[in-house]
């Protein structure tokens, strides 16, 4: 082995000669480099009102700039971390996947703590808004899919400026209406990257969500589903989850339910032709599932929302 090229781990090489480091995938422009890993800590004082609502933007900035960079210098944040790149250009490593990609302003960088990474600008200086956080929501977020470490498509939109112009105002109002727009904003992200993705490749899926909502009566198979996308069973399953976030068959029986929770709302048709409206031919199945996925009858539902509209 080459002197120069000092062992990080067993995965990943630290070296000063980048075509000496074997299996690892790097732009021409950009070196390794032996360094520790740093770390960035997160302020100890948290507010009432933040830990109360469970979020907490902590830090921010506006149009910082990092100048072009060519060395890798490993770190991770004690805290979640949104970088949007708003001008220039960049590239992001990050060791879990040993490589780097560049990035072009309109997306972003989403890190949660404790995920070793690094960023910069390529061949112009990275332009960022950033906001950092961290709290109990966060981390439901990032089990649940809706953060995850990595480059994300965010748009040219400087949308994290309007939660900037609110973290700025310390009055408990807008530190709470800061939060709200910063959680929103993440589910945005999380579902135009799943959808964009999943429409761009499979686009007859959206079609079939359209047709399941405009056929309420009909009881949709798999095998149905599937060749009307015109995949096999075992390609759809898997589509399906990753564009609804559930399998098919459970999806169509809550989205059966969520119509027939409108109908009971809005009307005073009786409840054995509701469930029939949805395909169910025994009324009994019907208020026994509904109480399954609602955790109430449908004639409790009924009631509690006229009780509400007096």
């Amino acid at each position: 082995m080459d002197k120069s090229i000092i062992k990080y781990d067993e995965n990943d090489y630290i070296g000063c000669n980048i075509n000496n480091v074997p299996g690892v995938k790097l732009q021409p422009n950009i070196s390794k480099k032996d360094e520790s890993v740093s770390i960035h800590r997160m302020p100890k004082i948290i507010q009432p009102l933040h830990k109360d609502y469970g979020l907490w933007i902590f830090s921010f900035s506006r149009n910082s700039q990092s100048q072009p960079r060519n060395v890798i210098q490993p770190r991770y944040f004690e805290f979640y971390n949104i970088s949007h790149l708003t001008g220039g250009n960049g590239w992001f490593w990050t060791k879990s996947k040993g490589q780097i990609e560049k990035m072009l302003p309109g997306q972003c960088v989403m890190l949660s703590p404790g995920y070793v990474h690094f960023y910069g600008g390529d061949t112009a200086p990275y332009i960022e808004d950033t906001v950092c956080f961290s709290g109990g929501i966060a981390d439901y977020l990032l089990k649940n899919g809706i953060i995850s470490p990595g480059i994300k498509e965010m748009g040219k939109a400087r949308r994290l400026l309007p939660i900037i112009e609110l973290a700025i105002d310390p009055s408990p109002v807008s530190q709470l209406h800061a939060c709200i727009e910063l959680q929103k904003l993440l589910v945005e992200i999380y579902m135009e990257n799943r959808n964009t993705k999943s429409r761009e490749m499979y686009p007859h899926v959206k079609k079939l969500l359209d047709l399941l909502k405009d056929t309420p009566q009909k009881w949709w198979t798999v095998e149905e589903m599937a060749e009307y996308c015109n995949l096999s069973q075992a390609q759809f399953r898997k589509v399906f989850k990753n564009y609804a976030g559930m399998p098919p068959k459970l999806y169509l029986d809550k989205l059966k339910l969520q119509q027939a929770s409108e109908m009971l709302s809005n009307s005073d048709i009786n409840i054995s032709e509701i469930a029939k409206n949805f395909g169910y031919i025994d009324p009994f199945h019907f208020s026994r599932r509904f109480k399954e996925i609602k955790g109430i009858s449908p004639e409790k539902y009924r009631e509690n929302i006229r009780k509400q509209k007096q």
